[in-house]
């Protein structure tokens, strides 16, 4: 490699050392290889995160008996019956998991609010009002102790799970 001035063959000289495209070329290649190598960890960090939420529907249907003193009434409803006659509802159901390399927190909820005002007698004007409310909420930690390999078919998992679940159900009735 020579350092001096140099000429085209045609006649069109660049005034600039040959090497100097070299360099620049070796450089602009480091470059490149330093920003992808910088890409490729960041990636790989990223990797090591995952975040999954997942919404999904539950039906619910309500059937068993309502017994008052020696009364007793029989209840039987389908998710049609439920939302047909429903004054209010309300519902929400998702899982959230977020996961750093092994380790990942979990929760798992679910939310159903139905209402109903009704006139039992229309003469006498008598009104029956009903809540039901449900709460159920699943959560945790797990910890990821065998794996099998991530690039086949059939990726398989091994985790040990530590958790707790929170239940609430609650009906109200008012005449």
């Amino acid at each position: 490699i020579r350092f001096g001035r140099t000429s085209q063959p045609s006649g069109r000289g660049t005034g600039r050392p040959r090497c100097c495209h070299v360099v620049v070329a070796i450089v602009a290649l480091a470059v490149t290889l330093a920003a992808a190598g910088s890409a490729h960890a960041k990636s790989q960090k990223l990797r090591d995160w995952t975040f999954t939420f997942t919404p999904y529907a539950w039906i619910p249907e309500v059937s068993g008996k309502i017994k008052v003193n020696n009364a007793e009434l029989p209840i039987d409803a389908s998710i049609v019956d439920l939302l047909k006659n429903s004054d209010r509802a309300g519902v929400f159901l998702g899982a959230l998991e977020i996961r750093y390399k092994k380790l990942s927190v979990y929760g798992d909820s679910t939310y159903l609010s139905l209402g109903f005002d009704k006139t039992l007698l229309p003469v006498s004007g008598l009104q029956l009002k009903t809540d039901v409310e449900f709460i159920f909420v699943d959560f945790g930690l797990t910890y990821r102790v065998l794996e099998g390999e991530p690039n086949t078919v059939q990726p398989w998992t091994i985790d040990v799970l530590a958790g707790g679940r929170y239940s609430s159900q609650e009906y109200k009735l008012a005449l």
